[in-house]
């Protein structure tokens, strides 16, 4: 099986969104409200990158 490391796109977060949703809601982890919706959780998570700053998933 090969595996193939890339950077995460904003079609991608669809599918991020489960992940991301489930630990900032948890409250545990992220500085993040745990009320932050799917749109805010795509600006955090992805805009960074295309902001040429580092998203969190790089940090």
């Amino acid at each position: 099986m090969d595996i193939r490391i890339r950077k995460a796109t904003t079609d991608d977060f669809k599918t991020i969104w489960p992940i991301f949703q489930a630990i900032v809601s948890a409250g545990e982890t992220y500085p993040y409200a745990t009320t932050t919706t799917q749109e805010q959780g795509e600006q955090i998570w992805m805009n960074s990158y295309y902001n040429n700053s580092s998203p969190p998933a790089d940090l």
